[in-house]
C-alpha cells in the first residue's frame, strides 16, 4: 500500500505522523510523508520518503514569538499568501501515486488532494477537536458551559477555518480543477474515516464507549518513535508503558 501522509505545524504535529510512517514501513508499506521542509532530516534519517512543504508560517511564528500583540497582528496580514503557497505544495503531491491520504486537519488541503487522486481520506487526529461527544466540551471553546451543551459546543470547530475558506476554495478550483462545492473540514472529517491518536495510559479504554466514538476508531499496532526526548519530558516509566507490546490501540505520542 502507498499511503500519503500530510501534516503541517510544529514538531508535535509532525513527529506522530513520522512514527506512523515508520510503522507502515516496518509493515511492508511505502508511505510518503509530506511535512514542513525543516523536518526532512528526521524522516530521511529513518528511511521514510519525504515531500517538503512550505514552512514560511513556522518561520513567521518563530519571528514574532514574544514580540507582542502588534507584531502578531502585522504578521497575520501575510498568512493568506503563505497558506496559498503551502496549498500549492500540497497540490504537487497529486503527481504521486497513493492508495489513501491520511491528513492532519491543519493542512486544510488533505481531503481535496485525496479527492483529486480519487482515493479515500482519513483524518489523523492527534487531539479531540473534530469528533463531537457529550462527554466533554470542545477544547476550542473559550468559556465553560453547562454539561448539557457539551455536544453542541463542537460546532465551533468550523469557525476556526472560516477565515481561510475562501483561499482554500479558490485553490481547490483554480489549481486542482475541482468543483467549487466545498464542505468545512469538520464535515470532511465526519464524512471520512478517522485515525485517532490514543493512549490508554492517559485515558482508560472504557472512555471510548463513553465518548461514543467506538465505531469511528480504527485500532491497530502502537507506533512509537524515540528521538532522544529528554527524560524530564517523558520519564522512563512512561516510556516503557508507551512501548509495551501489550498495547493494541493505535497511538502516536508527540515529542
Amino acid at each position: 500500500m502507498r499511503p500519503l501522509l500530510i501534516t503541517v505545524g510544529s514538531r508535535g504535529d509532525v513527529q506522530p505522523y513520522l512514527a506512523l510512517a515508520c510503522g507502515l514501513v516496518a509493515a511492508g508499506h511505502r508511505p510518503l510523508l509530506a511535512a514542513p521542509r525543516r523536518f526532512e532530516p528526521l524522516a530521511t534519517a529513518r528511511g521514510v520518503d519525504f515531500a517538503p512543504l512550505n514552512d514560511e508560517m513556522l518561520a513567521l511564528q518563530d519571528k514574532v514569538q514574544g514580540q507582542g500583540v502588534r507584531a502578531a497582528i502585522t504578521a497575520a496580514r501575510t498568512v493568506k499568501p503563505m497558506l496559498r503557497r503551502l496549498l500549492d505544495d500540497q497540490a504537487a503531491l497529486t503527481a504521486h501515486q497513493a492508495d489513501v491520504v491520511i491528513h492532519h486537519p491543519k493542512s486544510l488541503g488533505g481531503p481535496h488532494v485525496a479527492e483529486k487522486l480519487g482515493v479515500p481520506a482519513l483524518a489523523g487526529l492527534l487531539l479531540p477537536l473534530y469528533l463531537p461527544t457529550a462527554a466533554f466540551p470542545s477544547p476550542i471553546l473559550p468559556v465553560r458551559l453547562p454539561r448539557m451543551f457539551n455536544r453542541a459546543s463542537w460546532r465551533v470547530s468550523s469557525a476556526v477555518e472560516a477565515p481561510y475558506s475562501g483561499t482554500v476554495r479558490d485553490w481547490r478550483t483554480a489549481t486542482l480543477g475541482l468543483n467549487a462545492g466545498m464542505r468545512p473540514v469538520a464535515g470532511l472529517v465526519a464524512a471520512g474515516g478517522v485515525l485517532h491518536a490514543w493512549s490508554p495510559h492517559a485515558n482508560a479504554a472504557p472512555v471510548l464507549d463513553r465518548l461514543a466514538w467506538t465505531p469511528m476508531i480504527i485500532r491497530g499496532r502502537v507506533c512509537h518513535l524515540s528521538i532522544g526526548v529528554p527524560s524530564a519530558a517523558h520519564p522512563a516509566q512512561g516510556r516503557s508503558r508507551l512501548t509495551s507490546r501489550e498495547r493494541t490501540d493505535l497511538a502516536a505520542w508527540p515529542g
